[in-house]
C-alpha cells in the first residue's frame, strides 16, 4: 500500500512539475553571413540560467517556469542583444537571433619606467648569491653574470681568459669589473690592456 501511495504522489509531483513548465530554443546567425555562431551565450537575465549555442548555432532552455523572462545574447566580437520572452506552459518558444559585429575599442595604455644607471647589460653579484653557489676561486664568482666564460690557459698564476657571449675579452680587457666600487681591471695593470684579476679576494 505504502509502495503504491508514494508511486501515485510522485507521478502527481511530475505531472504538477510539466504543467507549470515550459521550453525556449532557436538558432544564433551572423547577421552579414547567415553562418551558424558556435559559443554564443545566452542567459536568462537575472538567473543562473545559462546555455551555450552548440556546432550547429542551436540552443535550448528546458523545463523553465511560466513567466516573462529578458534573454541576453553575448558574444566576442558581436554586439549584445536583449529580447524578452514569454514562456507559457507545455508550449516550446523559438526564438532565433542574428547578431551584428561590432568594434571592440580599446583604450590607450601608458606605459613608464625608470632609466637604469648603469648599463644594460650589466649584473650585479649579491653576497646571498656568492654565499649559496659554491666557487673553487674568486674568479669563478665570473661566472655568475648571463653569457660570461672564463678559462684558464697556459698554466695558473694568473686571471683567466674571458669570454662574453662569444667574444673574447682578453683577461678582462672589454670588461669592467669592480668590488665595492673599486675597478680591478685598470690599464695599469698587467698587459697594460686592463688586466681583470680577482684573485685577490678572498
Amino acid at each position: 500500500m505504502k509502495i503504491i501511495l508514494t508511486s501515485i504522489l510522485t507521478f502527481i509531483s511530475f505531472a504538477l512539475y510539466g504543467h507549470n513548465t515550459g521550453n525556449i530554443t532557436g538558432t544564433v546567425k551572423d547577421s552579414t553571413t547567415g553562418a551558424s555562431l558556435i559559443g554564443v551565450t545566452i542567459q536568462v537575465k537575472n538567473t543562473l540560467l545559462v546555455a551555450v549555442t552548440d556546432l550547429n548555432g542551436r540552443y535550448e532552455f528546458r523545463n523553465i517556469q511560466i513567466g516573462t523572462y529578458e534573454l541576453v545574447f553575448s558574444y566576442v566580437g558581436y554586439r549584445s542583444v536583449e529580447v524578452t520572452a514569454d514562456v507559457r506552459e507545455n508550449e516550446t518558444r523559438n526564438i532565433s537571433m542574428d547578431l551584428a559585429e561590432s568594434v571592440i575599442g580599446l583604450s590607450e595604455i601608458t606605459i613608464q619606467a625608470t632609466r637604469p644607471v648603469s648599463a644594460a647589460s650589466s649584473r650585479e653579484v649579491r653576497a646571498i648569491d656568492l654565499q649559496l653557489k659554491p666557487f673553487r676561486t674568486s674568479q669563478d664568482m665570473l661566472l655568475m653574470v648571463p653569457g660570461l666564460f672564463i678559462a684558464q690557459h697556459q698554466g695558473g698564476g694568473k686571471a683567466e681568459q674571458i669570454f662574453l657571449r662569444g667574444f673574447d675579452c682578453d683577461h678582462g680587457t672589454d670588461v669592467s669589473v669592480n668590488v665595492d666600487g673599486m675597478p680591478v681591471n685598470m690599464v695599469t695593470h698587467a698587459h697594460g690592456q686592463g688586466y681583470a684579476d680577482l684573485h685577490f679576494l678572498i
